[in-house]
């Protein structure tokens, strides 16, 4: 998709990413900049929890103060850092 003519046609700088089950009662802010993505903080998404831990050492080696308590989605960037993350 970020590789064809209908993407680039898209006028818009940024770009929401988000499960398909995900339901929205209310416009998300975007507080993402052009060097920074934003996402939704899940409060139970905790890299210090016992459990989470060896998921996290699998991809992640550095500080756990350093992991951001977000999942995948929703997220919104700019298209060209998903382009430059794809």
């Amino acid at each position: 998709m970020l590789k064809t003519e209908r993407w680039r046609a898209i006028p818009e700088e940024y770009v929401l990413i988000m499960e398909t089950d995900h339901l929205f009662m209310h416009p998300p802010k975007n507080t993402a900049t052009p060097d920074r993505p934003s996402a939704f903080k899940f409060y139970y998404m905790n890299s210090k929890d016992p459990k989470l831990i060896p998921v996290i050492r699998k991809y992640w080696s550095g500080s756990l103060d350093e992991v951001d308590p977000v999942g995948p989605s929703p997220a919104i960037m700019t298209k060209a850092m998903l382009e430059k993350i794809t």
